[in-house]
């Protein structure tokens, strides 16, 4: 709804709009991919793209290895790369290359706000009961 208005607002008072900006939510931007280091080379080897996620709108595939993301290699570093996509406002379309069989790939995503039941690790953690008297 915010970023709504703040288009909205910024439309009215006449400032420009940035072309490749739309309103998606708000927090931390989110690609829905899970990945690894790549064993063959420089990148992050995507290992799982979630359903239905910017990832999986805009072409990634499992097994394609994300080697530039706006023009900035991606190292093996995977919480780099989970930094760097988590300081994209949402709505901001970013360019991504990937390596698929051998051949880069140049794919337009969208990046949206991180869903709040993300899950990262992928791994379903279990409630942890609250003791009353630990309060």
């Amino acid at each position: 709804m915010f970023g709504t208005i703040s288009l909205s607002m910024a439309l009215l008072l006449g400032a420009p709009v940035p072309k490749n900006v739309e309103p998606t939510g708000v927090g931390p931007g989110y690609l829905g991919v899970r990945f690894q280091a790549n064993r063959e080379g420089d990148g992050l080897r995507v290992t799982e793209v979630l359903p239905a996620s910017p990832a999986a709108k805009g072409g990634i595939r499992p097994d394609d290895v994300i080697i530039r993301i706006e023009g900035k290699p991606v190292s093996q570093d995977t919480s780099e790369l989970v930094q760097r996509i988590a300081s994209v406002k949402p709505g901001t379309m970013i360019e991504v290359v990937v390596l698929r069989a051998d051949k880069e790939i140049t794919l337009d995503i969208r990046i949206v706000a991180r869903p709040k039941d993300f899950n990262p690790t992928g791994i379903p953690f279990p409630p942890v009961p609250i003791d009353p008297d630990d309060r």
